[in-house]
């Protein structure tokens, strides 16, 4: 039995159908509550009802757990809105900490994978970003992070609990919320291919990225799973590109000139770009469990305008 928390997400939704093709059985604990392979649901399983939670653990015997569940938004700070850094330590800290302790007490078996981010780095003094690069975190949601990944440690440490993290980058797929930069590019594009006349408005496409598909990242999750021991490991592309380059792809697969169709409006910029950007060098998961990514930035835009320009009929109508 393999569990993802965090399951109807951009990465456990397509983690729980990766595992499903591989003929695993896979559970998903979320808000509504825990979801059996056969698709009941158990209302009242939660990380905050830790008795609830230690008995589904005990039941299920997980021999994977992955940590995916997240509250963020990393363009805001602690001024944008106080509850934000009460609502990242819950969902980042105290639920990680729970499903350890429950972990550790009724399946001391279950390995564990937590979902970390490159925003731990902050402002990184460097670029590419190692695991040697020490954290400086400069939002609620990356403390949270950061915070997630010590106690990972701790549970490795004091109980020999197999905790595994991976310091997530960009990774983008037509599961992303229409909110993100990538999948409001590609929503315009398509719309656009399709007769629109509507300017697609984004702040500044300076910002420096590293851009990978989604679907090879859940990948590389499993991969770390399955080595011999416990560790930390970056999760990225280790290609630098700018926005300009993802828009531009995504109009060029339209036959268009991005320059046409983009408004620039610089009071869209939430925050300053980092010193160096954030790119991450993947080589300890690489020699480790020989993974790297396959889809460049480009093939990534083509594909999420093309899963746009397949369901906009729909929308449309």
């Amino acid at each position: 039995m393999i569990l993802i928390i965090g399951h109807k997400g951009q990465d456990g939704s397509i983690l729980r159908e990766q595992l499903r093709r591989d003929g695993h059985a896979v559970c998903g604990l979320g808000r509504d509550g825990l979801e059996e392979p056969d698709g009941a649901v158990r209302a009242g399983v939660s990380l905050d009802d830790h008795e609830s939670l230690h008995d589904a653990v005990a039941r299920l015997q997980p021999r994977e757990v992955y940590y995916l569940a997240a509250h963020h938004h990393s363009a805001q700070s602690l001024a944008d809105d106080g509850s934000l850094l009460d609502q990242s330590i819950a969902t980042n800290v105290s639920g990680l900490a729970a499903i350890l302790e429950a972990i550790r007490r009724q399946a001391p078996h279950a390995r564990l994978f937590y979902a970390a981010s490159s925003h731990m780095f902050g402002d990184p003094p460097s670029s590419p970003q190692t695991e040697d690069t020490p954290f400086a975190p400069l939002s609620p949601y990356a403390v949270s992070k950061v915070a997630g990944i010590e106690l990972c440690r701790f549970f490795r440490r004091a109980y020999g609990t197999f905790a595994a993290c991976g310091y997530l980058y960009n990774h983008e797929s037509p599961r992303r919320r229409p909110e993100f930069f990538s999948r409001k590019t590609a929503m315009a594009a398509a719309a656009i291919a399709n007769g629109s006349r509507e300017k697609l408005v984004l702040g500044s496409l300076d910002a420096v990225v590293d851009l990978g598909y989604a679907p090879e990242y859940t990948e590389a999750m499993q991969q770390i799973l399955r080595l011999p021991a416990a560790g930390d490991f970056i999760i990225a592309s280790g290609r630098a590109i700018t926005l300009e380059t993802f828009v531009a792809a995504a109009f060029s697969h339209i036959g268009r000139d991005w320059r046409e169709h983009v408004m620039l409006d610089r009071n869209l910029v939430r925050r300053a770009a980092p010193s160096h950007p954030y790119v991450g060098d993947a080589r300890r998961l690489a020699f480790a469990a020989g993974w790297r990514t396959h889809t460049s930035a480009e093939e990534l835009a083509a594909i999420m305008v093309d899963a746009e320009r397949r369901i906009r009929p729909a929308i449309a109508g």
